[in-house]
């Protein structure tokens, strides 16, 4: 029993320090390691006492869920599992060494104490043992190629009442860690589709809709999204357990032109109307629905563009938002944005800054695959290596290297004009892309091309 109480005394710790300064990865790591104590815990009745005492903080979880999860992790970290319920004097010794947390002065040592946690997913083995530590690579995404023998389709059914043909126009496309697909189609109807990418839940809408993001995933399975409408101030949050069910309503001071999930807040890009149309973002509570953050004003950094001070968003078509940068990145008529805004914690009363761009991109200039097209950039996404991702007039594009107004460019997958939205699976290795009047979604296989 002693050796129990060390471990979840030492576990405690971390939870202490991961609640205060942690982020959401390495909540989930620390669970993980939770989750392998009780189910120790759980083979010895006399341990009982000690897993209601200590281990509060988190909920029943099977080990198997929190693998799945750790899933979408950059690192891998692996440990030799313990076979025997009991340590040995010398096995506890190396074992408090290794997981030895002595709660810091500092916010910056807290973190650094936690880095490991942040930075590593568990890897199940067969009869749940593990192997012996080991750093795997981070998948280079710069080396994807988009495999175009291997393609496959999700059928939509939306018949064209002048043409008599199946199509529809495909808003917006999320995915979940599990691997289902989240769909937000034309005709104000919500899809969500399978690993195996089948039709297993629908919902519509009542208005026309605008936009979509990804909110939340619980660990058995329910999440949460939100979608805004056009020429609409309200947000509806949704959520999936069975079936989808409205939620609660956000209500915005303007109208809500695009919507994006960060890390603690949800982003709305609002209109304001006027004699001229200005646009603000907005970073909002969800539960709440009151503006924590907002931006109504932006310039360029100083130290990328001292000779442009301002920055004047023209006919924006999608905001996203970079977690691992801390980016918000906003697509317009002619450019692209990314800002300098962070995401912090709720405050009581709406704070007002100036959003600082460090990087622009002139659509119809920049780029000879952009040249002459206006209105074209439909949907823009980022990776966890904060690459981006736009879908242009010529097909979707891979964007690197930002430097003030330049940055590489790749072509992922050409020839298909008229994407309107897509999503990248880095876990198994999927795009999903959607079309402007269409009745299907590819989804497409890639691969990571390495050095021989």
């Amino acid at each position: 029993m002693s050796t129990l109480q060390q471990k979840v005394s030492c576990y405690t710790d971390l939870h202490a320090i991961t609640s205060k300064y942690g982020t959401s990865k390495q909540r989930i790591a620390l669970d993980f390691k939770v989750s392998t104590l009780l189910k120790e815990l759980e083979t010895d009745s006399s341990a009982k006492s000690v897993k209601d005492k200590h281990i509060q903080f988190i909920q029943p979880t099977q080990v198997e869920d929190i693998i799945t999860m750790l899933h979408q992790f950059d690192v891998v970290r692996t440990r030799k599992d313990i076979q025997t319920s009991e340590l040995s004097s010398d096995e506890a010794s190396l074992y408090e060494d290794a997981v030895n947390c002595i709660e810091p002065n500092t916010e910056e040592e807290a973190k650094h104490e936690v880095e490991t946690l942040a930075t590593c997913k568990m890897v199940p083995q067969e009869e749940e043992t593990f192997a012996t530590c080991e750093m795997v690579p981070v998948k280079n995404l710069l080396s994807l190629q988009v495999i175009r023998d291997r393609i496959s389709l999700i059928k939509l059914e939306s018949l064209n009442a002048e043409t008599g043909v199946f199509e529809t126009c495909v808003v917006a496309v999320d995915i979940l860690s599990d691997g289902r697909t989240i769909l937000l189609l034309g005709e104000n109807k919500l899809q969500l589709h399978s690993k195996k990418i089948s039709l297993t839940s629908k919902y519509k809408l009542q208005h026309k809709v605008k936009d979509m993001c990804f909110v939340e995933e619980n660990k058995n399975g329910a999440f949460q999204v939100a979608v805004c409408f056009y020429q609409s101030c309200k947000i509806i949050c949704l959520e999936h357990v069975s079936e989808f069910l409205e939620k609660h309503e956000i209500n915005c001071s303007h109208t809500v032109v695009n919507i994006s999930m960060y890390v603690h807040h949800l982003v709305a890009l609002v209109e304001r109307k006027s004699s001229k149309s200005s646009y603000e973002i907005q970073l909002l509570d969800i539960p709440t629905g009151c503006v924590c953050y907002a931006f109504d004003e932006f310039k360029f950094s100083s130290a990328q563009f001292s000779y442009m001070p301002g920055v004047s968003i023209c006919k924006p078509n999608r905001i996203s938002t970079c977690k691992t940068t801390m980016k918000v990145i906003v697509a317009g008529e002619q450019h692209i944005y990314r800002f300098n805004i962070n995401d912090g914690e709720c405050e009581p009363n709406t704070s007002y800054a100036v959003g600082q761009c460090e990087w622009k991109y002139r659509t119809d200039v920049d780029e000879p695959f952009l040249l002459n097209y206006t209105d074209n950039v439909k949907c823009v996404k980022c990776d966890r290596q904060g690459n981006m991702y736009v879908s242009a007039y010529y097909g979707l594009y891979q964007l690197y290297n930002f430097n003030a107004d330049k940055c590489s460019v790749r072509s992922i997958i050409p020839n298909c004009r008229t994407v309107a939205s897509f999503a990248i699976d880095e876990i198994r290795n999927r795009i999903i892309v959607g079309y402007m009047g269409a009745d299907r979604v590819h989804v497409f296989e890639y691969i990571i091309l390495t050095d021989t």
